[in-house]
């Protein structure tokens, strides 16, 4: 594939976790690649241009159908999703050009192209789970196809007592949001966290995504149920994130509801919607159990318009 006079796009993406797996039970490592491996060729039926080149627990796939390529990934994101398993890939446009070499005992696949060193590049750099889709492929997606995009934001350096930095990027958005999902996820995130906090940033971008595709007038159901199952004082500042996660997408939930600005003067007193969601969370966040200087949480979890809204709100906050 990848000719001159067509447009191509290549992803590349790995499972996370699995290899580590191998290390102590190589049984349930193998049956973690059947699965991926069946699922993968089940659900590229129908997709007769799309090539993949799978091996071990990681895969290269090429088309020219950019929502080809990203259905796939969100299909096996869903049916991985649902055994627990969990991949971060990366998409971008270029071409695998891949030639193949076999003999008796030699299985050769080369990629003559800068692009699959690109791709590849993107996906490790990538630290969370997730479809990070390069910023240079949005002008090919429009109409439906730009509908799936969610912005969110994954962890590059992870400090659950201290600054934590974080990166933007364009996620594929979920094919179902439910609290279940949710739940899960930050149950894996708190519980990886106690044996390693690496690792569980990686929970945060896929945990980032979620909230921000949940609806503003389903928000505060669903902060119910994470903070009475999950919130612990020992938890308190690697909750923050999370904490953070859910107050801007209340701020910009209820923006594009009311299709407005928020007034920093009338928002306790005449939104009371909006309150009632935020107090659901502020009661039992770090931010009023510490000092938390807002300015050096990452612009990606809070933007800055709502950090100020933020500020001003616990300024006045009742408790």
């Amino acid at each position: 594939m990848g000719k001159e006079n067509k447009k191509t796009f290549i992803a590349f993406f790995d499972l996370l976790g699995v290899k580590s797996t191998a290390e102590y039970d190589f049984k349930l490592y193998f049956n973690y690649i059947n699965r991926f491996q069946s699922h993968l060729q089940d659900l590229v039926k129908g997709h007769n241009e799309v090539e993949i080149y799978a091996f071990s627990d990681c895969a290269y796939l090429e088309s020219e159908s950019l929502s080809s390529l990203l259905q796939i990934l969100r299909d096996l994101r869903r049916v991985l999703f649902l055994e627990r398993i969990y991949f971060n890939a990366a998409v971008t446009e270029g071409s695998l050009n891949a030639t193949k070499k076999s003999g008796e005992k030699i299985d050769f696949t080369l990629f003559k192209s800068a692009s699959t060193v690109k791709v590849f590049s993107l996906q490790v750099n990538f630290t969370g789970i997730g479809i990070f889709i390069d910023e240079h492929i949005k002008k090919y997606m429009k109409g439906n196809l730009k509908k799936l995009l969610i912005e969110s934001a994954y962890c590059v350096n992870f400090e659950p007592k201290g600054i934590s930095t974080f990166n933007k990027f364009l996620d594929v958005k979920f094919i179902e949001v439910s609290n279940q999902l949710l739940k899960y996820l930050i149950e894996q995130y708190l519980s990886t966290m106690t044996l390693n906090v690496k690792a569980s940033r990686y929970y945060l971008s896929a945990i980032n995504t979620l909230i921000n595709q949940v609806d503003f007038d389903d928000l505060g159901e669903f902060i119910d149920e994470i903070y009475s199952l999950f919130y612990k004082d020992t938890f308190a500042t690697a909750f923050l994130p999370i904490d953070l996660m859910f107050i801007n997408a209340i701020y910009n939930g209820f923006r594009e509801k009311h299709e407005g600005q928020i007034n920093l003067l009338d928002e306790y007193n005449n939104f009371s919607d909006i309150s009632r969601v935020l107090d659901k969370v502020i009661k039992k966040s770090y931010l009023v159990k510490g000092i938390v200087d807002l300015r050096l949480q990452s612009d990606c979890l809070i933007s800055k318009d709502n950090k100020h809204l933020l500020a001003n709100y616990l300024s006045i906050y009742k408790g």
